[in-house]
């Protein structure tokens, strides 16, 4: 065994070590008997998405794709911190640097940054890093089921649904994409979010979640900004509720007032920000892909991106931000199965959409706040990113920033009503 073998042993297995230690440390102090198999099986979940996803991306498609790009650059930035230390602050703080690529997307640059640091203690080891960015994605999604159980129980069981047995989320969480440290960074936000309200521990809780809302910003701003837009008006309703007795008529047109100044004030900064609105940003991301992209596009021919072309637009986008593509749409194996997969969450649309307006056994009522700040959440993201990513690839993928809140909502919904049903039967 030559010396570059035995580094390589030497960094999977220390590495493989303290991903068991933690995992050790984590599931003794969090995670109850009961619960443990439980445990364990999303973990050996999660390790089987990790690999099958990450072979894929390395030996499935003949070109280039964007983990394997993105870790390529970080090896470059990495050698290059080893052999020119004195430009690491232009790589790291000031993104300059010769020969260096996605210097001007700032978005994957980010990431690769993140990649280069994580070489240094991975041996820039491809199998090695995917596994520290899902490992991160597991530990951030049990944290935010654990926050919930502490609080909603009847919440966790339909969470871990959402995350762990969606095929789609379950895979598109995993491996060396922005995605993966992207919803990690949500399910935190999420996670200290309820924290901070149930036990009114806002200043540590706001400090703690300083490196994600950052980490969140820098991968995917518009996630961040349509939660917050979704989120800021709940709170500010939530708060002004507390010294004033208002009805729901009233408090329906206070959230929509709160929104619309959030919106503006969205419109605002990130005209400052990026010197145009939020509607001319979708837009030219939209040009891009369309410039870049070699595959099939959601959406085709927009000549303009201003209110005219977006009204007419909005269902169109609403369908194919949350259903496609479906199965005849697909050109290969694995946009086929992805299609499989939304022809069965259409369906879980059409119940869920049945039990609300049905209201069964009051569900809706008993979650009504829930229940309408997921599905505005899920309807914002949907047509923002379904106008702005025209790729049915990139389409597919980016989903997992939104749809678990559908998913959970759905299983909640469907536990609920089976629990009822069986309590009614027995009496």
């Amino acid at each position: 065994m030559d010396n570059q073998a035995a580094q390589n042993y030497f960094y999977i297995v220390v590495n493989l070590m303290l991903m068991a230690m933690y995992v050790h440390t984590f599931s003794k102090k969090n995670i109850g008997n009961e619960l443990r198999i439980l445990f364990f099986t999303t973990l050996l979940l999660k390790l089987f998405s990790t690999f099958a996803l990450s072979y894929i991306f390395m030996y499935w498609f003949d070109y280039q794709t964007d983990p394997q790009t993105f870790f390529k650059e970080s090896q470059i930035l990495t050698d290059r911190c080893i052999n020119h230390p004195e430009q690491i602050m232009d790589f790291f703080l000031y993104n300059k640097g010769e020969n260096i690529h996605y210097l001007d997307d700032y978005r994957s640059f980010f990431l690769i940054k993140i990649i280069a640091v994580m070489n240094f203690f991975t041996g820039q080891n491809y199998w090695i890093n995917s596994l520290w960015f899902s490992f991160l994605s597991f530990i951030s999604a049990w944290f935010l089921a654990i926050s919930i159980n502490k609080i909603k129980p009847e919440y966790f069981h339909s969470i871990l649904f959402a995350i762990f047995f969606i095929p789609t989320t379950l895979f598109w969480s995993s491996g060396l994409l922005k995605e993966t440290i992207a919803f990690s960074m949500l399910a935190l936000i999420v996670a200290l979010l309820i924290n901070a309200i149930h036990y009114n521990k806002v200043l540590i809780n706001s400090t703690l979640a300083l490196i994600p809302l950052y980490t969140l910003f820098m991968l995917k701003f518009y996630i961040l900004g349509a939660f917050l837009l979704v989120i800021i008006p709940f709170l500010l309703l939530k708060y002004t509720s507390i010294y004033m007795n208002i009805n729901s008529l009233i408090k329906s047109i206070l959230y929509g007032s709160f929104f619309l100044i959030c919106l503006f004030s969205a419109n605002f900064i990130c005209v400052k920000i990026y010197t145009v609105g939020i509607l001319d940003l979708i837009f030219y991301n939209y040009e891009a892909f369309v410039l870049h992209s070699k595959t099939d596009f959601a959406f085709s021919g927009l000549k303009e991106f201003d209110y005219q072309a977006f009204v007419p637009h909005l269902h169109r986008a609403l369908w194919q931000g949350l259903c496609m593509p479906m199965p005849w749409d697909g050109k290969s194996i694995l946009q086929i199965l992805e299609g499989i997969f939304n022809l069965s969450t259409l369906g879980m649309i059409f119940y869920l959409m049945f039990s609300i307006l049905t209201n069964r056994n009051k569900i809706f009522r008993t979650n009504f706040h829930l229940t309408l700040l997921i599905i505005f959440y899920v309807v914002l993201c949907a047509i923002a990113i379904a106008f702005s990513t025209p790729n049915w690839g990139t389409l597919a993928r980016y989903k997992v920033m939104y749809m678990p809140f559908f998913y959970f909502l759905f299983a909640f919904y469907l536990s609920k009503e089976s629990r009822l049903k069986s309590i009614n039967a027995r009496f």
